[in-house]
């Protein structure tokens, strides 16, 4: 073994590597995080009840990858807010007409009219909350899957 061994530490080396290695952490969030949002946008648009599907089309995805991504009906922010209510169980309550003396509504052809009804109330469809049991279990598989993608660059 020789007598004069030594070891040379390059001080920009180490920060050079240390730099790509947060540059790719940070591309593994991104992406991890991106391919997550899509994932729990398509559980949820799978699992929400379809009557007329306008609810189940305004589903989108807002936020960014530092901050965070949250799948949302735009519907909320164009005035129709009935997301709520698909999602959680609506209470036994009374509708009263708010502009007109009565409630009018067609039923089989005939005019019905009264003034005021009483709604059972409904059996809501977390569909938000199925969702993220099933993102729950893809996670680690995407995860792997992403971290593959970015082990291979390396090599």
């Amino acid at each position: 073994m020789p007598d004069n061994f030594s070891i040379t530490i390059d001080a920009s080396q180490v920060s050079a590597m240390l730099k790509r290695a947060k540059a790719d952490i940070d591309s593994f969030i991104v992406d991890v995080t991106g391919e997550l949002a899509l994932e729990a946008k398509a559980a949820e648009q799978e699992m929400i009840p379809v009557k007329t599907g306008v609810l189940r089309r305004s589903l989108d995805i807002f936020g960014n990858a530092k901050k965070g991504y949250r799948v949302l009906p735009t519907a909320r922010r164009k005035g129709v807010p009935y997301a709520i209510f698909v999602a959680r169980d609506t209470r036994p309550h009374l509708i009263q007409p708010r502009k007109k003396k009565a409630l009018h509504w067609m039923d089989g052809g005939n005019k019905m009219f009264a003034n005021w009804v009483f709604h059972p109330g409904t059996t809501g469809t977390p569909f938000d909350i199925m969702a993220f049991e099933e993102i729950k279990l893809k996670a680690g598989p995407i995860m792997e899957k992403i971290a593959d993608q970015h082990i291979a660059r390396w090599n």
